[in-house]
């Protein structure tokens, strides 16, 4: 059978959910037989780590250190930002283990595109799967057309929304002919819907990291913080992980004290059952796999119109979105979520047919099926 290498470029955490659809993935196309290997940042090469992959039968590959391939990078990158960069971990790996196909995931779209030209320069064959771009962000005239040419050399560029693809061909000024969507998948089951959505008390939930840079909680408590929103009984509890300690002393700056901080919850269902809405005030995103796993259980949405947000939240039949990531915007929304909280229900059972029908098939199917059809392409060569 093949040989599959698998890598990520995660940073900070041992674990996200920017890694359950490549891991996923993995697990399946190990299950029929393939070689399966990943080779992990340091900071990700844990025993639970560890244990997670040798349980689905895929070996964890080290030895290269990582701050020479940190090194070999901001090099590269600073002199020659179109160079390969041949001491990277994951060339090394994928040469000397004959691989033949590597799959990249990248917590963001500019994560490793040296790599990939890399791979590229030497005739091993890549899929690269990007799980975030942010219009924050842009590789500008000295990396465009690397960047660009990284992509169109992959076997295929996957993305987890429409809308972070078109950012993307908007920064690289390109066309991807090699471009696909696959979003991603829940972390836990969610076959089963949670039952009615409580219209009283009225009650938000958050599931995301704790980030506002990123996911908006800032946005979200100004909004909680006008006089109308607290003469009203509202709730909101925030599940995640993160900055805690400033999300606290903002909560008591603002006076806010109809605010649960859940921290990390281990059961997501639990805490989706007590919801009316799910509130998602990002800044930038890939595609949440909250929100996927809160509509699944039958959950409206209440989310800043960017990413791939409006690919799932159809304004005022499953959810409401906000025009713009500010306090107007998401107020507005909020007040449409608040007058037809008595619909919540019915707008959780349309949320539900939404996840159905943009995920037929596990994302994780798509993904090994896609990687299955570059490695039949490459032995028909």
């Amino acid at each position: 059978m093949s040989r599959i290498l698998f890598t990520t470029t995660l940073g900070g955490s041992a674990w996200a959910g920017s890694e359950v659809l490549w891991f996923q993935a993995a697990s399946r196309l190990a299950a029929e037989g393939h070689q399966v290997v990943a080779v992990l940042p340091r900071h990700m090469r844990t025993r639970e780590n560890l244990a997670r992959l040798q349980e689905q039968g895929i070996a964890m590959l080290s030895g290269v250190v990582d701050h020479l391939r940190s090194l070999a990078v901001r090099i590269a990158r600073r002199a020659r930002p179109a160079a390969p960069t041949p001491l990277a971990t994951v060339v090394n790996h994928a040469g000397r283990w004959k691989a033949d196909v590597v799959v990249i995931s990248q917590a963001s779209c500019w994560g490793a595109y040296s790599e990939m030209l890399a791979l590229a320069e030497k005739g091993i064959p890549y899929v690269c799967l990007s799980q975030l771009n942010t219009p924050f962000s842009w590789p500008g005239d000295r990396l465009f057309e690397a960047v660009g040419e990284a992509f169109a050399k992959a076997k295929a560029a996957v993305f987890v929304s429409q809308g972070n693809l078109d950012l993307f061909e908007n920064q690289a000024a390109c066309k991807l002919e090699n471009a696909r969507v696959i979003y991603n998948p829940p972390s836990f089951d969610v076959s089963q819907p949670c039952g009615p959505a409580p219209a009283h008390p009225f009650r938000l939930l958050n599931v995301a990291r704790i980030d506002p840079g990123q996911k908006g909680q800032d946005i979200l408590l100004d909004v909680l913080a006008l006089p109308k929103w607290r003469e009203r009984p509202v709730e909101l509890e925030i599940a995640g992980g993160g900055n805690r300690r400033w999300l606290e002393r903002i909560l008591e700056i603002k006076e806010l004290t109809n605010v649960c901080v859940a921290g990390h919850v281990s059961d997501l269902r639990t805490v989706w059952q007590r919801a009316t809405f799910g509130v998602f005030p990002s800044r930038y995103e890939g595609m949440p796999l909250a929100m996927i796993e809160g509509m699944a259980l039958g959950r409206g949405m209440v989310a800043t119109d960017v990413a791939g947000h409006a690919e799932w939240i159809e304004n005022g039949a499953n959810g409401f979105l906000a025009a713009g990531c500010a306090v107007a915007a998401l107020d507005h929304a909020l007040e449409q979520a608040w007058q037809r909280r008595e619909q919540a229900s019915s707008m959780g059972d349309a949320a539900r047919r939404t996840a159905a029908r943009l995920m037929p098939s596990p994302p994780a199917e798509q993904l090994a099926r896609l990687i299955a059809g570059v490695l039949a392409k490459k032995d028909h060569l």
